[in-house]
């Protein structure tokens, strides 16, 4: 079953974007709230930095294929499909609008998982300030 546009980011790509987009807000604002040092920040940095290059390489460079005659562009949401009938290779590819929107939505996913650390010791350290 091929998706259509619409359901695509109705089910998958805006739910995808609006969590992972608020994770990496509620880690911000955490280590904000926290008034936790440099080190904290630059450590943030580089993991968001980490999650964005991850996700624009597994978007335009990393593909798979999980049967013999289907052909996946972009991790962890696909951009692009490609399925094998006969010897040629139709793509199902999305307008340019719903392939920026799954990128972006991609890249968040991504910097949110890169950050999942960084969550879990600022909690860990938080609690560690809290305690006498």
């Amino acid at each position: 079953m091929v998706w259509t546009a619409i359901e695509l980011i109705m089910v998958i790509v805006l739910p995808t974007l609006v969590f992972s987009s608020l994770y990496v807000f509620i880690t911000c604002r955490y280590i904000y709230r926290h008034a936790f040092g440099a080190k904290w920040w630059m450590a943030f940095l580089l993991l968001s930095f980490a999650g964005i290059i991850f996700a624009v390489s597994a978007a335009f460079v990393w593909g798979y294929n999980p049967t013999d005659s289907l052909r996946v562009e972009g991790f962890p949401i696909p951009i692009a499909i490609f399925k094998l009938e006969g010897t040629q290779w139709t793509d199902f590819v999305s307008s340019m609008p719903i392939q920026i929107f799954t990128l972006f939505a991609n890249i968040f996913a991504c910097v949110a998982l890169a950050l999942v650390p960084l969550t879990i010791a600022s909690r860990v350290a938080s609690r560690r300030k809290r305690q006498p």
